[in-house]
């Protein structure tokens, strides 16, 4: 006997739509993007590296310097713990 099993149930969320930075007084770099479709919770990177999770559409991060470049994305993951590709990346300078 063999089982088929649907893709959809083997892959994660699809990844966030539309991920926006702007700078703002501190400096400080705020973060929103779309919602991902069956996502429990959203990991915010920066350069690549992990910076945090959220269970919202937004953020910030006060760990920036005037005058440097930074490159944000975000990766939804579902309650199985399946991680989404990331979202568009996102560059601040």
């Amino acid at each position: 006997m063999s089982v088929t099993v649907p893709s959809q149930v083997l892959s994660g969320p699809p990844a966030p739509a539309n991920l926006t930075a702007t700078i703002s007084v501190g400096p400080q770099v705020q973060l929103a993007w779309n919602a991902s479709a069956s996502a429990y919770a959203y990991n915010v990177f920066k350069n690549g590296a992990y910076l945090g999770t959220v269970g919202s559409l937004n953020t910030h991060d006060n760990g920036v310097t005037a005058g440097s470049s930074y490159v944000y994305t975000v990766r939804a993951y579902d309650s199985a713990n399946r991680n989404s590709p990331d979202s568009n990346a996102v560059t601040i300078t």
